[in-house]
């Protein structure tokens, strides 16, 4: 009798133990979903805190109906993530339509750039070949800086500071036939009369204040950087429409935040190296008109035609 009584109480026992489990499961929020984010290794330092903070706000905004996973990429584009992040210039090295953005002069100013590379026309004749190839859209362009030139002052600078065509013709054979060297810029630089140095606002930004040198700055304002965020083709349908719209809207707060990173950085830049130049209207004129016979430009016309439209 003893031993029955102790099976039934044990039998109990089990029974409520595994309806408090099961009532303890039911109380538990549902697993959130994970969205994967690819960046490259070498992603700008500037650019990846806020591309942090784009996978902490799809998290928040959510609800935590969505988890964020970061990923680092030797190529983004083929990490097969949801969502990816890739430089423009890196683009350009396997679409022709993104070398066509690294064109000289193809914006002729910060907002006409800002402007068209967010615009759905835009975006669309850039996302058709991006499609094709990888899967992915154009969702949004962030700025991530500029290219500067740097040096002391030589034919070069001085050319750009006249505005002198015959002179800026002389110097940029100078700098092709290899009379002005172009180099990257690097810590403990030196500056030598016959020597260029090129370094992005990051870079350069890293470098200040100039190690030697009386230097001029030529301010290439139309070599823009940017960051493209791209969605993997179907998205929308995969996540649903409302966590489809947390990440755009993840986007809209991330991409004023890079422009803004980046712009502190450019005016840091500005107040430590006064002497600088920057290309006339003129000169951008006779630039455009020489490469208007290039094969990308007529390639690539109705995307330049798409482009000029927010230069007006």
């Amino acid at each position: 009798m003893r031993r029955r009584l102790t099976a039934l109480l044990l039998a109990m026992a089990l029974l409520l133990c595994s309806c408090g489990r099961q009532a303890k499961n039911a109380g538990q929020q549902p697993e959130a979903a994970v969205l994967a984010v690819a960046v490259a290794k070498d992603c700008p330092e500037a650019a990846l805190r806020v591309l942090e903070d784009f996978c902490d706000d799809i998290e928040r905004l959510s609800g935590n109906r969505l988890g964020v996973q970061l990923q680092h990429w030797e190529d983004p584009m083929l990490s097969g993530a949801q969502v990816v992040f890739a430089g423009s210039d890196t683009l350009a090295q396997a679409l022709p339509a993104f070398a066509a953005l690294q064109a000289d002069f193809t914006f002729s100013s910060f907002s006409q750039m800002n402007d068209a590379l967010n615009a759905p026309t835009v975006q669309e004749l850039l996302s058709a070949p991006l499609r094709s190839r990888y899967g992915y859209e154009v969702q949004s362009a962030f700025y991530c800086g500029r290219q500067y030139l740097l040096g002391v002052r030589n034919d070069l600078t001085g050319a750009v500071r006249t505005d002198d065509s015959d002179a800026m013709r002389w110097a940029v054979r100078d700098v092709r036939d290899g009379t002005i060297e172009l180099r990257a810029l690097t810590v403990g630089a030196s500056f030598p009369k016959d020597t260029l140095y090129y370094a992005d606002t990051e870079t350069l930004a890293g470098l200040l204040p100039p190690q030697t040198g009386e230097l001029v700055l030529c301010d290439l304002g139309y070599r823009y950087q940017t960051g493209m965020l791209c969605l993997r083709e179907g998205l929308q349908k995969e996540l649903g429409q409302r966590d489809y719209a947390t990440v755009l809207e993840a986007a809209a707060i991330a991409r004023p935040a890079c422009e803004a990173a980046y712009r502190q950085l450019d005016e840091e830049i500005a107040a430590a190296l006064p002497d600088r130049v920057g290309p006339s209207t003129r000169l951008r004129r006779q630039v455009r008109e020489e490469q208007a016979g290039l094969t990308l430009f007529q390639q690539w016309q109705q995307l330049y035609q798409a482009i000029e439209e927010y230069g007006r």
